[in-house]
């Protein structure tokens, strides 16, 4: 019989704090509240502390916070994921922001009965928050994507037309150098003296030699 009583005792105790959460959440714009609501038996519990845990394992902890009717402690301790909390006598809220894909996982709320003894908790079945990845930063990927195409595009076209420009003035300016060398020897040759020529030697004719001839 005191075995029996004994199990009843057990089971009093672990239901002397109760706790509801949601199962699933939908992160929106990188955040996600998780409600926690709680009922604990013991009316004579003055404080409580509420903590928030990540994963299936349920050892890191996001964020607590223990409170009374006079005081509220607050603190965060994955700093990669901020956190808010709010609470009154019933319930709990977590309010998550600074989320990304990889923060998508079970979170289990714990709720403890601190003060006065004894000390007695309780945790959730957990709230699975799925984050999405934001649309926009696909969009922003096409659009960066095709701006770094239009601009190669770009690029290439300003290099094709310089180089073009560059090989056009480069066959100019060769075709204006032997003109110009052309003209120079031509005005040095009119400009310098005339050389004696020698005299002409009369063309023979076979007449001169004929005169024999009857």
């Amino acid at each position: 019989m005191q075995p029996f009583v004994t199990l009843i005792g057990v089971a009093l105790k672990e239901k002397v704090i109760a706790v509801v959460q949601p199962p699933l959440l939908i992160a929106e714009n990188k955040s996600a509240t998780i409600f926690c609501s709680f009922t604990c038996n013991n009316r004579q519990t003055k404080t409580f502390k509420a903590s928030l845990l990540k994963g299936t394992a349920r050892n890191v902890e996001v964020c607590s916070v223990d409170w009374n009717k006079t005081s509220h402690n607050y603190n965060e301790n994955l700093s990669e994921i901020g956190c808010r909390t709010q609470t009154n006598t019933t319930a709990v809220t977590f309010s998550l922001y600074n989320l990304s894909v990889a923060h998508t996982d079970i979170y289990v709320c714990k709720i403890e009965a601190v003060y006065p003894p004894p000390y007695h908790h309780s945790e959730g079945n957990g709230t699975v928050i799925h984050v999405k990845e934001e649309p926009w930063r696909a969009d922003g990927l096409k659009y960066s994507s095709a701006m770094a195409i239009g601009l190669a595009i770009i690029a290439c076209y300003g290099v094709a037309v310089t180089g073009a420009l560059v090989y056009c003035w480069v066959r100019s300016k060769k075709k204006r150098f032997p003109q110009k060398d052309y003209h120079n020897m031509i005005s040095w040759q009119l400009n310098s003296p005339k050389r004696n020529s020698q005299p002409s030697i009369p063309a023979r004719t076979y007449t001169t030699y004929r005169f024999w001839e009857p």
